[in-house]
C-alpha cells in the first residue's frame, strides 16, 4: 500500500537553498525564527479588502496569490503555513524548474520528484501520481508554489493551465496581474468556475517588527550582546526602507557587526540573490 508521507511532517520539493542541497528536509529540524507580519487579504469576488492573520490564512482553502516586493518573505510565509498546518501534505513546487522540465502534469512531475526524494521504485511512479491526484481532490494537499516570477514569460500561460486541476495552492509573485492574466479571478456572476480567490498581501515590517525580529535574531545565534542589539536598531532606523522587508533584514543582520554602513550597504545589494530577486 503506497503512502505519500501523510501527516509525517515533510516539506517536499523545497526551495529554501539548504547548505546541504538536499531537496527536502523535516519540519522539526527549522529552527529560524519567524516574526509575523501584517496582512491584508483582497477577496477578489467582493472586490473587499480585510486584515487577516497567519492563523486564519493557515485555514484558508482554495487558490491564492502571496505578493509583496522582492525579498519581503513570501517563501518564509509559505515555509510558516507548512511548519502550521500538520494536518495536511505541503508540497513545494520551484514553478521554474516546473516550466523547464517538459512535463505538462504537474502530478507527474511531482511524483517524479518524490521518488526520487524517498527513493521509491520507478514502477510505483504512476501509482504515486494516482495517489496525489486523490489527495488533492480529497483536499489533503497544501501547494505552495514558488519562483514564478522567475519563469520565462512565453511559458507562462502553460504553467498556469498546468495548475488549473489543484485543489488549494498558495502562488508567490511581485506581480499579482502576471497570474491573473491566465487564471480567472473569482466573482459574484460564476463562483463555481474560479482559479483565483484572492490575493495576500505581506505588509512591511513595523519599527516594532523590526526591534521583534532583532531580538529574536540575537538570541538565535546565542548573541547577547546589548551592544549588538543597540547596533543593530540603530543600523535599522538608518535603512528604513530596506528594513522593512524581512529578507533583506536578514541579509542586513547576517553581515559582521563592526563593519560601516555603506560596507553593509553594498553586501546586500551585491548579494547574487537579491540581485536575481529583484531581476525578476
Amino acid at each position: 500500500d503506497l503512502q505519500i508521507a501523510e501527516n509525517c511532517g515533510y516539506i517536499a520539493q523545497s526551495n529554501f537553498y539548504q547548505p546541504s542541497g538536499e531537496r527536502e528536509f523535516l519540519l522539526d529540524d527549522v529552527t529560524t525564527p519567524y516574526v509575523e507580519p501584517d496582512f491584508s487579504l483582497t477577496d477578489y469576488m467582493t472586490g473587499q479588502k480585510r486584515d487577516i492573520t497567519l492563523e486564519q490564512i493557515v485555514n484558508l482553502s482554495g487558490r491564492y496569490i502571496i505578493t509583496s516586493p522582492p525579498w519581503g518573505g513570501k517563501t518564509l510565509l509559505q515555509r510558516e503555513m507548512a511548519i502550521r498546518n500538520r494536518q495536511k501534505l505541503s508540497i513545494f513546487v520551484d514553478m521554474e524548474d516546473f516550466s523547464r522540465s517538459g512535463i505538462s502534469d504537474i502530478f507527474t512531475y511531482t511524483a517524479r520528484n518524490l521518488r526520487s526524494i524517498w527513493a521509491y521504485p520507478s514502477w510505483l511512479l504512476h501509482d504515486i501520481r494516482n495517489k496525489l491526484e486523490i489527495m488533492d481532490q480529497s483536499h489533503m494537499i497544501v501547494w505552495h508554489l514558488d519562483r514564478w516570477d522567475a519563469i520565462e514569460p512565453a511559458a507562462r500561460a502553460a504553467s498556469a493551465l498546468s495548475i488549473t486541476p489543484l485543489q488549494t495552492w498558495f502562488i508567490a509573485t511581485v506581480d499579482p496581474e502576471s497570474i491573473t492574466c491566465y487564471l480567472r479571478k473569482s466573482d459574484i456572476d460564476s463562483p463555481d468556475s474560479a482559479y483565483v480567490y484572492g490575493e495576500i498581501n505581506i505588509l512591511p515590517f513595523t519599527h516594532e517588527k523590526i526591534d521583534e525580529f532583532i531580538e529574536l535574531f540575537l538570541e538565535n545565534i546565542d548573541e547577547q550582546s546589548t551592544e549588538a542589539c543597540y547596533r543593530w536598531s540603530a543600523l535599522t532606523k538608518m535603512l528604513p526602507e530596506m528594513s522593512s522587508h524581512p529578507g533583506v533584514l536578514r541579509l542586513i543582520m547576517e553581515q559582521p557587526i563592526d563593519r560601516g554602513l555603506l560596507d553593509i550597504i553594498r553586501g546586500v545589494i551585491t548579494n547574487a540573490s537579491v540581485l536575481h530577486s529583484a531581476k525578476n
